[in-house]
Formats: structure tokens, sequence, C-alpha cells
């Protein structure tokens, strides 16, 4: 198996759209906040056929070249997973297309709704709907904070309410 680089040396942090093309035939399209270190998370996936996707999983083991390319450089954090999302809805229809999402949204949730507590260390898992993420998305792009800043918040609020609950029982 080859891995090409379609892309400039990748520095720190840097934030976009990728593709993943598999024999110039099948691809994938993802971001990142930190593209560098997703590129290598995604070789060393590839090269033990341990992708999350089955599509890709199933591709795999007949594939000779693999080569990711930055589709676009991204400023601002909060803008990632829409402009990935609008790619996504723009290849939905294509059968060489490997997401297994119809849109980037999902499964984001149970990344942001599974953060560990900061107040009690303890693990928090909320089940969220398409239509719940979305609205949340609102409200975060309304305030200019990412979504995953705002799922914090919100956990970080219900422990505190948590906490005092208890105290006030053991009063």
């Amino acid at each position: 198996m080859i891995f090409i680089h379609n892309h400039r040396k990748l520095g720190k942090k840097e934030i976009g759209i990728y593709r993943i093309d598999f024999d110039d035939k099948y691809f994938y399209i993802g971001s990142s906040v930190n593209l560098k270190e997703r590129i290598s998370y995604w070789k060393t996936c590839l090269l033990h056929n341990s992708a999350t996707t089955k599509k890709i999983r199933d591709i795999v083991p007949n594939t000779s070249v693999i080569s990711f390319s930055i589709i676009q450089y991204i400023e601002n954090n909060e803008d990632h997973i829409k402009i990935e999302d609008s790619y996504i809805k723009l290849y939905l229809q294509d059968s060489n297309f490997l997401n297994h999402a119809e849109s980037s949204y999902y499964g984001k949730k149970s990344i942001i709704a599974s953060k560990k507590n900061k107040i009690d260390g303890s693990r928090k898992e909320v089940h969220l709907s398409e239509q719940t993420i979305e609205t949340l998305q609102e409200v975060a792009d309304s305030k200019k904070w990412s979504l995953k800043k705002l799922m914090e918040i919100i956990l970080i609020e219900r422990a505190i309410k948590e906490k005092d609950k208890k105290k006030i029982k053991s009063n």
C-alpha cells in the first residue's frame, strides 16, 4: 500500500477539510481541527485495516494507492463541521463516496456528549437527536462558540446543579 500526500507540509493544529482517495476510485471526506494528527491517525487505521467505517475496511485490502488531499483550509474552528457537511451533501449520491453518514453532524453527538465532567470527574453520556444538535449548533453560532464548547458548558452546569441537589439533601 502506497500513501501519497497531495498537500503542503502541515503545521500544528491546522483546521480543514480533507479527502482520502483509494486507487482514484473511492473516496472519503472528513474534517479536523488538527489535520496533521488526523492524517497520521488515518494512516495507522488504514495500515491495520481498523477504520471505523465498514465500507473503508472492505476496500482497503484491495487498495494499492491511498492519497490524502486537503480540500479546504479553514481559519475558524467553528466553521469546519458546517463546511464538511456541505461537501458530504454534495457527494452523497456518488456510489464511490465512502462516508457512512448523510451529515457531518452524525456521530459528532457521541464525541461531544461523552465529555468527562470537569466538576466531579465522572463521565456523563447525553443522547441528543439530530434536531437538538442542530438547535444547539445555532445557539453556539449565535454566541460565536464551538458546539463542543457549548456542550461542555451544559454538562458543567448540570454537574453543578446535581452537586447542589446533593448538598440540599444532606442538610
